[in-house]
Order: C-alpha cells, then structure tokens, then sequence
C-alpha cells in the first residue's frame, strides 16, 4: 500500500476522534450548567417506565373483571369431531362448548350424550356436511378397477410391441431364391427376402393382419404391395400384376392382395415376399419355417 494514502487514513480518523471528544465534552459542559433542567427530564422519564405498564394493567383489569364467557357458536357447520362420526359415544365440540356454559344443576346424565337444540335432526333428515362414506367407498373402488384396466392395456401393449405376428405363406409355391449373396450375371447382389414359384394370374395372400401401407411401382419388382403389422412389423409383396386393395385399407390374413405377374423370379413366374422389423430386413424363413418345404 503506498505510504501516502496510509498517512491520509492515519490525519482523518484523528481528526473524526478529536471531533468526537470535543462534542462529548461540549455535551458535558451544557449538562453541568443546565443540571435542575437535566434532574426534571430525568425523573419525568423513569416515572413513565414506572407508571404506565401499571396503568395499562389496571385499565385491561377493569374492562375483563366480571364478564360473562360467551360461548363460541358456529352455524351451519358439522362441528363434531371424527370420534362423533366414528360413533363411539364420546362428545362433539359443540356438547364440549355447552357442558362448560351449564348449571351444576344441568349435568348430563351419564352414558346419554346430548344433542344440542340448534342441532337436533328429524328422522330421515341428512347430517348437515355430513361425508358419504358409502359414495367415497364407490369412487375407491372405480378408481382400483380403472387403475387395473389401464395396467392390462399397458401389459398388453408391451407384448404386442415384442410378439411377432403369426405369419403365415403368402401363396403355396415352392422356394426359388433365398435371403443372402446371389450372382446376377456377372456381379454378386445381395437379396432381401425371397422368391416363391407361383403361375400368372394366382391370387397373392396377406401374411398376417394389418394395414395397407404403399402401393408402388418397381423397375425389378413391378407392382408393390406393403403392409404393417403389429409390433413394427412390416411385409412387401413383388411382381404383382395386378393390385386388389387401397393404401390405408385394414386386411385380415389370407386377404388377397392382388394376382402374380408373368415375370421371372429365377428359372420361372412367382412373386418376391420380404420380412421387415423396425425397417431392418428379416430372412422370411427364420420366421415362416414352413417357406422352405
């Protein structure tokens, strides 16, 4: 710290002290020449700390001796405590609030619990706020049984979600080309799916149930049908001639889609049939055993 601000702060807290000691001993000085005044405020002062705590004690006193204790009343409130509504015997608020404004000559009979005038109910007549077990106790039950509805609909939407689709043949033919590495000419194609021998003109059939997705046109495949099944899976039909559903359209299994084309699968006419879940492609025949008969 540089020397010159030290010694600044040193000169102005010596000269706020010797302000402070100067005004203290002006202060003195007026007190020793104005004493009798000083004496008059003094005592005047502890005569207030005296007297008027007492004052304001005997005022409190005087307006609270000999007042009659005025019972606390609530209208059109059940005010009964939950042993009342349980109906063991025991008193409510307001018997508690009348048993305390009575005459000894007004005691309450033992094991009898009495009713006060402004609450006393005709038969037939409802419990002002009175709560209705009986209509809680229904609402419980609703609610236990909707939570159970809602637990199976969410059992059941996971298992549809995992389970595969029984899928079954799209048509009857025989197997003419499997999923896997295929020499096309003079390169090696990978292909997706499989080829199933079937004549021009037969009916092609949904594997599974679900709904028409697209309906395209293929420079290989020809007409092209596919479908969505339950779970994110999915089926494509190929050379297809002719096409007998709408995208949109909700098919059963075994509804015919459309008829197979006279193209070339191979050595001879069929359809192209592939398997998909989740968009990623399947060998139809880990899942349809029965293609490879």
């Amino acid at each position: 710290m540089d020397s010159r601000y030290l010694r600044r702060f040193l000169r102005s807290s010596r000269l706020t002290l010797e302000k402070w000691v100067l005004a203290a001993a002006n202060t003195g000085k007026k007190l020793r020449e104005n004493l009798p005044l000083f004496r008059r405020v003094a005592i005047f002062f502890l005569a207030g700390v005296v007297f008027l705590p007492l004052v304001i004690w005997g005022f409190t006193r005087l307006v609270t001796v000999d007042k009659p204790v005025v019972p606390l009343r609530l209208e059109g409130e059940g005010f009964y405590s939950d042993d009342f509504l349980a109906g063991d015997g025991r008193t409510s608020g307001r018997e508690r609030v009348s048993e305390r404004t009575q005459t000894p000559g007004q005691a309450r009979a033992p094991g009898r619990t009495r009713v006060p005038e402004s609450t006393a109910l005709t038969e037939g007549e409802p419990v002002p706020n009175a709560v209705d077990f009986s209509r809680m106790q229904e609402e419980i039950t609703e609610l236990r049984q909707r939570l159970q509805e809602l637990a199976g609909e969410k059992e059941k939407a996971a298992w549809e979600e995992t389970a595969i689709p029984a899928f079954g043949r799209p048509v009857q033919g025989r197997l003419l080309r499997s999923t896997g590495w295929h020499k096309y000419g003079n390169e090696w194609r990978y292909h997706t799916g499989i080829d199933l021998s079937l004549p021009a003109g037969r009916n092609v059939l949904a594997a599974a149930p679900g709904r028409v997705r697209e309906i395209r046109t293929d420079p290989l495949l020809g007409w092209v049908v596919t479908i969505d099944h339950t779970g994110g899976w999915s089926s494509l039909y190929g050379h297809l001639s002719e096409v007998l559903v709408t995208p949109g359209l909700q098919v059963q299994k075994g509804t015919v889609l459309g008829k197979s084309s006279a193209s070339a699968c191979g050595p001879e006419p069929g359809i192209h049939f592939s398997l998909y879940h989740h968009g990623n492609p399947v060998d139809p025949l880990s899942v349809i055993p029965s293609l490879a008969d």
